[in-house]
Parts: C-alpha cells; structure tokens; sequence
C-alpha cells in the first residue's frame, strides 16, 4: 500500500490537558546511613515545560490520495501498478496519555504511563479497492502500557531506561482479538547533567518507528536559556 499525499497537513488539538509539575528539587539532597549527604543529578531541567500527567488531543489530517496495489506479498524494491484509488477527505482520531509517577526519589523516578490513540478514515470511493473498503468501515485502534526509570548515578551522571507495550488492529473492546499484533519497543539511556539547564544522553532503542523492527541510536537534549 503507497499513499501519495498531495498536501499534508497534521493538526494537533489540544482539548484538555492537566498539568502537574513534580518539584525534583526536594529529592537533590539525600542523607544516607551514615548520615553523610549524597547528591544525585536531579531530573529536573530548569525553565522546562511541566510534565503533563493527563493530556487529551485529536489528531487530523487533510486530504490526500491513496494508491493500492493487488492484494499479496511483493519482493523488495519490486515495481508494481496501482490496482485501487481514492481519495482520502480526512484521517483523524483521539489521543489519550496517562502519565502518572510511582517512586519519586533522588536516587530513582520511576513512572507508568498508559496511551490510547484510533484514526478514522474518511474515503471518497471505498469500493476501488477492498482495502479502502475496510479502512472506511473499520476504526482503527492502538492502546499501550509503558514505563519510565531514571536513575541518577552520581551528581552528574544518569541512566534512563524506557519500556512500552502497544496493541494495534481494529478490534472492539467488549470483544477483543488474539494478540496477533502486540508490539514492544525499549530504549536505554546514558547521560549526564551539567548543571541545572543542560541534559543530554545517548543510548539505543528497540523501535518500529522506521517501519520493521529496528535498533537505532538515539539521543537526548534538553536545554534552556
């Protein structure tokens, strides 16, 4: 399936969003069992936007074309001819993300979190293809589980480490289906924190973003002025 789009444009708004900042600063100073003060690399960047605990948003996207081959697998790189179009009006759906921190420590954060996202397609002619067919009748849904560990190594070093589950298709939620398309991702982080408006790391990640299952590197930069 290729989709050619003509004119893209992705709109994000925001409906409801509560906005809760965790003052990390009440964590920099922590006294150990001999009673000597330990000081661990705060999570907190000064002058960043607060951590949103709950947000709310719908997604949207203008018309565009979408081209469909015959139904069936193809060799890579392979040249093939268009068997369906239509005209796509809209793509939209809502997003939900939970956010919500469990330990909040100076010597580790850690924090679970749970999304929910369906994209609606509005076609034009569903019956050129029986894939427009389905696109025009079917929502489609992704909802996921995921998991946030930062975990400061001294007053300047850190680790950070991310998990997530996600399960996609177009299933109903008073019936759901077999597990056929649960996907995990994870990232894993080393970085350090200069002073309190410098955060950077650098690390791995185990990720479907590119398409098929990839390890990519990946960075981190928080900065403020």
């Amino acid at each position: 399936m290729r989709s050619n789009t003509l004119a893209l444009l992705l709109i994000t708004f925001s409906l409801f969003s509560l906005a809760q900042e965790e003052d990390y600063s009440i964590y920099d100073d922590y006294e150990s069992a001999d009673g000597e003060s330990k000081t661990y690399a705060s999570a907190k960047i000064i002058g960043l936007s607060p951590n949103r605990f709950i947000n709310v948003a719908y997604d949207i996207q203008s018309p565009y074309t979408m081209e469909l081959s015959e139904i069936g697998s193809y060799a890579p790189d392979s040249e093939w001819e268009p068997s369906g179009s239509s005209t796509i009006h809209s793509t939209g759906g809502l997003r939900l993300n939970a956010n919500i921190p469990v330990i909040s420590r100076n010597n580790i954060i850690w924090q679970m979190g749970a999304n929910y996202m369906n994209a609606n397609f509005n076609v034009d002619d569903p019956s050129a293809h029986p894939i427009l067919e389905e696109l025009d009748e079917r929502v489609l849904h992704t909802s996921g589980l995921f998991t946030t560990v930062y975990k400061p190594l001294d007053e300047k070093q850190f680790l950070l480490f991310q998990a997530q589950a996600d399960y996609s298709g177009d299933y109903v939620f008073s019936d759901m289906q077999p597990l056929y398309t649960l996907r995990y991702s994870a990232a894993a982080m080393w970085g350090k924190r200069p002073h309190d408006r410098l955060q950077w790391a650098i690390g791995i990640a185990r990720t479907y973003r590119v398409g098929a299952l990839n390890y990519v590197p990946i960075a981190l930069f928080n900065w403020t002025s």
